[in-house]
């Protein structure tokens, strides 16, 4: 159920377009408007995930979540919003048509620095999870219009939607699968109540199906049990007349793929009309190529640019081949288009000739989300002005430098990963290399639970004061990682992620180092530094259980 919000939408001067809250209000409040209760910082100036609305000093190790900005990324929102402000100051119309003129500058620049065709529509979204939404309504109105011709009873066919290692993706991904609500702020402004439908139709016609990825003592399950399990449901599906909207994950929140490619080739080779395809590569750790190899073969695509790429959070959006983009000449009813969507996107998200689309979207103007596209595109900007070269020596160094450092750490147990693609080519540099590794903690031989690791988490995010300690710079640093993923034994995992932001500071910062050597040697010593912080918090959690 919605209902109005204590965030009451504010007008412009003119009385049109209504947002959110005030363009006057201040930029930390306005770029985590227009999303969910994830982005709102509590009074340590911090967010649920860790993460600050301005740039913090903090080493970045958690882009698998989410990141603080950077200085560049808020340079470019002030930009954006001095342009909204100075629009708006002219007339309601003028703040109208910028911000239009925002959402497809957004757009063109994001297929630019992507290399995707013009022929791909994009659509923006608050969130990486309200991308699910909007996918699920495009696979909705694919399946009728695929099925008009045939009888009633086949033409309203429902979807099986099937997600792909749900505890390792978005954590409101299993429920926006569903179409519900996954958090009780929308980004309307509006509350709403968890797993309540954003739509009754479009959750009566919905059947979620999960596939894990691991089994119930978080080892990854061979790549044939998993295709063998997809299979399975997606035949299911389709001899009940189901129509079939599957997930390929693409570096989930562990670092891995799956199904695998030749499975879903196989799939929509037999039943290129029963299923849709969706590639979930919200953590943006996807080379271009296989994101247009993807695009190619009409899959849709999630990406966002506040993970990897290090935007703020959150930043979404859905890449839309031909073949599944809506006709211009059909007409949408509640049966057709969820109306609840109406609380996730705006129009001016989505391209324009999606007109009949647009009408059904809300008219309300989200600054937060421009703001943070606006910041991201900063950030992927910079990560491809990086050479190729020393990205790929950067990854590496990473790749090598977390198993030697964290093996060596008692109490500290690495989750197994993929093993790295030597690729002389670099045609796949980000898909080839492992740039997250988790990793369980053992205290007095049993492994850390998922509320335990949470608290571990913020204490790490922080400084540790102490007098006493030889390990005085290395407790008082702070480092940003990835948050807890649970397990079925009730363990869980914290991540250590390198992201886009943290590759450019590599490659070009010479605060911390002269040259990309010595600023490799900078990386190392930081993970050297967490591994310190790490065995400090062990031992002070051993000393406890002992005294017990």
């Amino acid at each position: 159920m919605v209902a109005n919000s204590p965030r009451n939408h504010q007008q412009s001067p003119y009385g049109m377009f209504p947002l959110l809250i005030s363009l006057q209000s201040d930029l930390a409040e306005l770029i985590t408007s227009g999303s969910d209760n994830r982005l709102i910082c509590k009074h340590n100036g911090l967010n649920g995930y860790g993460c600050s609305a301005l740039p913090r000093d903090v080493i970045a190790l958690g882009s698998c979540t989410c990141s603080s900005p950077t200085h560049r990324g808020i340079t470019a929102a002030e930009r954006t919003l001095e342009t909204l402000r100075n629009a708006d100051a002219e007339s309601a119309e003028a703040f109208h048509d910028e911000s239009e003129r925002l959402c497809q500058s957004i757009r063109d620049r994001l297929a630019k620095l992507l290399q995707i065709p013009e022929s791909i529509d994009i659509a923006l979204t608050p969130s990486g999870t309200d991308v699910e939404l909007l996918a699920l309504a495009l696979t909705r109105l694919r399946a009728r219009r695929l099925h008009a011709q045939q009888p009633v009873a086949q033409s309203k066919r429902g979807i099986v939607n099937i997600v792909v290692g749900p505890s390792e993706v978005g954590s409101g991904t299993p429920i926006a699968s569903a179409g519900q609500h996954y958090d009780t702020l929308l980004p309307s402004g509006q509350q709403a109540s968890c797993n309540e439908p954003v739509c009754q139709s479009l959750c009566d016609d919905v059947d979620v199906h999960t596939v894990d990825v691991r089994d119930a003592h978080g080892q990854m399950l061979p790549e044939s049990m998993i295709d063998s399990m997809v299979i399975e449901i997606v035949g299911k599906a389709i001899d009940q007349e189901q129509h079939v909207l599957l997930h390929i994950v693409a570096q989930n929140k562990t670092g891995m793929h799956a199904p695998t490619l030749d499975c879903v080739t196989r799939i929509t080779r037999d039943f290129p009309d029963d299923v849709t395809v969706v590639v979930d590569a919200a953590q943006g750790r996807i080379s271009r190529q296989g994101l247009r190899e993807a695009l190619k073969r009409n899959y849709l695509v999630f990406i966002t640019g506040s993970k990897f790429y290090g935007g703020p959070p959150f930043a979404g959006c859905l890449m839309v081949p031909p073949a599944l983009q809506p006709r211009p000449e059909e007409s949408l009813d509640e049966k057709c288009w969820p109306a609840g969507l109406a609380d996730y996107l705006i129009a001016a998200e989505v391209p324009p000739h999606w007109q009949t689309i647009r009408e059904r979207l809300g008219q309300w103007i989200n600054v937060g989300a421009m703001l943070r596209w606006s910041a991201a595109l900063e950030e992927i900007q910079a990560y491809y002005d990086v050479s190729d070269h020393a990205r790929l020596k950067i990854m590496r160094c990473f790749e090598a430098a977390v198993p030697e450092t964290f093996s060596q750490g008692d109490g500290i147990e690495l989750m197994p990963v993929f093993a790295p693609i030597e690729d002389p080519h670099q045609e796949r540099l980000l898909e080839s290399k492992t740039t997250v590794f988790g990793f369980r903690v053992r205290i007095d031989g049993k492994l850390l639970d998922r509320a335990t690791l949470r608290k571990w988490h913020q204490r790490i995010n922080l400084p540790i004061e102490t007098t006493d300690s030889p390990d005085r710079s290395a407790l008082e640093a702070c480092y940003h990682l990835g948050q807890p993923v649970p397990f079925a034994d009730g363990s869980s995992a914290l991540r250590i992620a390198l992201g886009g932001a943290m590759i450019v500071r590599i490659a070009t910062d010479e605060s911390i180092g002269n040259d990309l050597t010595a600023r490799l040697d900078w990386l190392k010593t930081q993970l050297l530094r967490l591994r310190t912080k790490l065995q400090y918090l062990i031992a002070e959690a051993n000393a406890i259980e002992a005294a017990n």
